[in-house]
């Protein structure tokens, strides 16, 4: 992770927070707005998969983003200290209309929807997720 990562508790009340300082960090570097809006949606869906899915609920975890907005790009470095988890291995079983796709699942596969780049690894105890969102020019 890059030293400017913060954590966010990982409760769903910490969401608007997390959000916020992602759009405050974009707002800040004048990313177009649809870049901010899809920056926005993705980090909702891993918000939520490392709450719901990740951590179980649990009150007492954290999440880590560093928002590295760029010229001509926007990267995302997100971190949970889950199990490991990841989502490129899944993503066949998420594609939209399989019919043997098990309910839900479908927040990873909008995520590597909208995001222009995606790459997972885990290291150190975290599933680190680097997302990047190309900006047009």
């Amino acid at each position: 992770m890059h030293d400017a990562a913060c954590p966010f508790s990982a409760r769903m009340s910490t969401l608007p927070a997390l959000l916020a300082h992602a759009r405050l960090s974009l707002h800040a570097a004048n990313i177009p707005q649809d870049v901010v809006n899809r920056v926005e949606l993705v980090l909702e869906e891993l918000f939520t998969n490392s709450v719901v899915h990740g951590y179980g609920g649990s009150d007492d975890t954290v999440v880590w983003l560093d928002v590295q907005p760029e010229k001509t790009a926007v990267r995302l470095v997100y971190a949970d200290a889950a199990p490991p988890y990841d989502p490129l291995e899944h993503e066949a079983d998420l594609e939209y209309g399989n019919e043997h796709r098990a309910a839900g699942g479908l927040g990873v596969l909008l995520a590597r929807r909208l995001a222009d780049g995606f790459e997972y690894r885990f290291v150190d105890g975290r599933n680190i997720l680097t997302l990047c969102f190309r900006i047009e020019a």
